[in-house]
């Protein structure tokens, strides 16, 4: 269904490579089979993402061995948070309430979702 998808996309005649992206793909059974088959065709470009304890198990490793590269993601620091929102601060802008006002709504969201900016991904 994924394939007939992209084909579906795809002109006539077009060569591109196909670039498939899979989130969470580790609960589907025999996931790994199938991507082995698609990573065969040079065709295909495949990214997946998923929680690390499961990706880099060792069942998982034996599948894909040499065929990935581990992309690791940290979370941000706050002050790479505020940055990455398009604010900066200085030694003195926590005495300015206008900045102050927002660099507590964002460290409340900071607090609340995370300092993860995008998911980290496998590329197969």
């Amino acid at each position: 269904m994924v394939l007939e998808s992209c084909y579906e996309l795809k002109e006539p005649g077009d060569k591109k490579q196909i670039f498939l992206f899979f989130d969470e793909i580790q609960n589907v059974a025999g996931w790994e089979k199938f991507l082995n088959r698609l990573r065969e065709n040079k065709n295909y470009k495949i990214f997946i993402s998923g929680p690390n304890a499961t990706l880099l198990s060792k069942e998982v490793s034996t599948h894909l061995i040499g065929r990935n590269i581990l992309i690791n993601l940290y979370p941000f620091s706050f002050r790479e948070y505020i940055w990455a929102k398009g604010m900066s601060i200085g030694k003195n802008d926590i005495y300015t309430l206008g900045k102050k006002s927002r660099l507590v709504k964002l460290f409340d969201e900071y607090i609340r979702i995370g300092g993860i900016g995008e998911r980290g991904l496998l590329l197969v």
